[in-house]
């Protein structure tokens, strides 16, 4: 079977069970990073050295190394069905020693909490998106499910959110889950209780603009930009500030299994990657050790 026949096959029966929006995503990598290099092969002829052909065109285009790390993630992911779904190959010519990107130049910033605390502070009177940064470093949930919180999804008795849609920016739609296809729940500080409290608007949204309308995540990007520039501080993207309350909350004793709860994550695997484990906390420890 030809690798271009094999991925009509794979599109319309191994993907049921992922987001349109990851769909697109990797109907565009597989048109602009990979049929070109394997379309006229037949599956089984793949070989090591054709996969490192796809990744090293991506690098000498002078793609980002979390482009370049999609790419390694949807090779795997086709050829890993190959073997186990539809059982056309024995080895995957993808291998994780040799074609996986080295990504560890790819951490987030993130903020220490006495930082974290700088930045709640600063931002606590904004009209527009003073809202969003407390959801995000008291809360971590995504931009995207910040954009969908509305007030009904507070449960005021219980100091608790619930995260139980999310805007989806490729199809442009709200989607009644969030990004793991699954609803979850956060808890509410005192501290961010109060504050949500006092600066509740009249509209539908938590986090709405002007008009009452969803909050735009390029504008807010934009914003957090310019905070980071006015105050020297890492604060990153949006998704720095969920790093950023996974180390806060980790700082102040959560495992790495209630990291994983706080953030909806379903695999522990994902949390990983937001625990941030500094010298000076291993110190810290050190110094309570008798």
């Amino acid at each position: 079977m030809k690798f271009k026949d094999y991925i009509v096959k794979w599109k319309d029966t191994a993907r049921l069970n992922i987001g349109d929006g990851w769909k697109k995503c990797q109907d565009q990598i597989i048109r602009d990073h990979i049929s070109i290099h394997l379309d006229s092969l037949n599956i089984r002829e793949i070989t090591p050295d054709h996969i490192s052909n796809v990744l090293k065109a991506s690098v000498k285009n002078g793609h980002s190394k979390k482009q370049q790390l999609k790419i390694y993630n949807v090779l795997s992911k086709i050829f890993s069905d190959a073997i186990h779904f539809f059982e056309l190959i024995e080895k995957s010519p993808v291998r994780k020693r040799f074609h996986r990107p080295i990504t560890h130049d790819l951490e987030r910033p993130s903020l220490t909490p006495e930082q974290s605390f700088i930045v709640l502070e600063y931002v606590m009177h904004h009209p527009l998106y003073g809202s969003a940064v407390w959801l995000q470093l008291l809360t971590g949930v995504r931009v995207s499910e910040v954009q969908g919180l509305e007030w009904d999804d507070i449960e005021w008795s219980r100091n608790a959110i619930n995260v139980k849609r999310a805007f989806n920016k490729h199809t442009k739609k709200f989607q009644s889950y969030t990004k793991n296809k699954n609803h979850y729940q956060v808890p509410m500080t005192p501290k961010l209780k109060q504050y949500l409290q006092d600066h509740r608007n009249q509209f539908r949204f938590i986090c709405a603009n002007p008009s009452g309308g969803m909050l735009a995540s390029k504008s807010y990007d934009e914003f957090l930009k310019r905070l980071q520039l006015a105050l020297k501080l890492p604060i990153g993207s949006s998704h720095g500030l969920r790093h950023s309350c996974a180390r806060l909350y980790a700082s102040l004793g959560a495992s790495d299994e209630d990291l994983q709860k706080l953030l909806g994550h379903k695999h522990l695997s994902s949390t990983k990657t937001y625990i941030h484990r500094t010298p000076e906390a291993l110190f810290k420890i050190a110094k309570k050790i008798a």
